[in-house]
């Protein structure tokens, strides 16, 4: 199953590995910024919610692959595709 993230993009939820809220003003600012330097610094860095033009947090997805992806959608928006995915799968939710 795909799930849409922004812009044109579509990603098979098998490939997720990590949603993560894009806080670049609060506690998580050091990580996200050693992800998305390391991401931009492989060439493996799409800024989803640039294109949107969308100025506020956003979400950051990790790929199995090590892609990073930053969607303007939030981090909600984008675990309910999965669950919903998940329950039309028959498969079962874990949160741990």
């Amino acid at each position: 199953m795909y799930i849409h993230i922004g812009s044109d993009v579509v990603l098979r939820v098998e490939e997720i590995i990590s949603f993560v809220y894009l806080d670049m003003e609060g506690d998580r600012k050091k990580n996200n910024e050693k992800i998305l330097m390391k991401a931009a610094a492989r060439g493996e860095l799409f800024d989803l919610a640039a294109e949107a033009g969308r100025d506020g947090p956003g979400t950051l997805i990790v790929t199995v692959d090590n892609r990073v992806f930053i969607s303007p959608f939030s981090i909600a928006t984008l675990i309910r595709r999965c669950v919903n995915f998940e329950l039309s799968e028959g498969l079962t939710i874990s949160d741990g």
